[in-house]
């Protein structure tokens, strides 16, 4: 059974009824979030139920080196990335816990929605949303924990049918690549830009991730991705060249916005 745009949140149709790639993008279509969770004060329904398109993801880099991790993730954060996740794999579970209730106070200063790699009650407990890999909980689990209001996204490589198992299983957002060489995980498996075009149909959020360089975001936007997930492209260097990288992107970002707006008039 086909799903329903959220009440109140309709697709334009443009000339002979037709409704344009960014009017269908931008119209709620994913529609199994109800509403975000009151307990996360740095989520609200616009954020994810009409997210604008494209949006900027950031994922926070490996360091072992507290006092420099976050120096360098608040360098990014000062150029308001629309979400950003906790991933460090140089520490330890325990230790995420305070590195979370950092991350968790400092994004909702900037408005940023946070999400969780691969830790479920952190994410319960800073009321963020979750991201989940092949090896985490399942994405049926992750939702059962975290209700309906909250996010939940998987990674899904370079399988389409990860993607649509995901979406079925609850998954608000599918993240898709690498789709180009990247540093952070060299063994990545190689994801075609195809992929990106063909999953529109699975009715969620498509993320790009790895190697995606400010220089590159346009392509994969223009394959399908509704979001662009970055670490290395921004995490090069200490926090002074951290903000430039971040400055670059939230340029980047809004231009391509410009541009997918442009595009939804025309088709109209």
């Amino acid at each position: 059974m086909g799903k329903k745009p959220q009440e109140g949140i309709a697709p334009v149709a443009g000339r002979e009824g037709k409704v344009s790639e960014v009017d269908r993008r931008r119209s709620g279509r994913w529609d199994h979030r109800r509403s975000i969770g009151e307990s996360g004060v740095n989520y609200n329904r616009s954020m994810v139920m009409k997210p604008t398109i494209p949006f900027w993801y950031l994922i926070t880099p490996d360091d072992r080196d507290f006092g420099r991790w976050r120096e360098r993730v608040s360098a990014a954060l000062t150029a308001g990335p629309d979400w950003v996740q906790l991933r460090n794999k140089a520490i330890e579970r325990r230790q995420r816990w305070r590195w979370g209730e950092w991350l968790a106070e400092v994004a909702a200063e900037r408005g940023a929605l946070l999400v969780i790699n691969d830790d479920v009650d952190l994410a319960v407990a800073l009321g963020g949303g979750v991201h989940v890999g092949q090896e985490d909980e399942p994405v049926t689990v992750a939702r059962q924990r975290l209700g309906p209001e909250r996010v939940v996204g998987a990674s899904c490589y370079d399988s389409w049918n990860r993607a649509r198992e995901a979406v079925e299983e609850g998954a608000d957002y599918v993240a898709f690549g690498a789709f180009f060489a990247s540093g952070t995980k060299p063994e990545a498996r190689h994801a075609p830009l195809s992929l990106l075009t063909s999953a529109e149909t699975l009715r969620a959020l498509r993320v790009a991730i790895g190697g995606v360089t400010a220089e590159r975001a346009a392509e994969v936007v223009a394959a399908g991705a509704d979001g662009v997930a970055v670490i290395g492209d921004v995490f090069t260097g200490e926090s002074e060249e951290v903000a430039e990288r971040a400055r670059r992107w939230r340029t980047t970002i809004d231009r391509l916005r410009g541009r997918e707006e442009r595009s939804g008039r025309e088709e109209r």
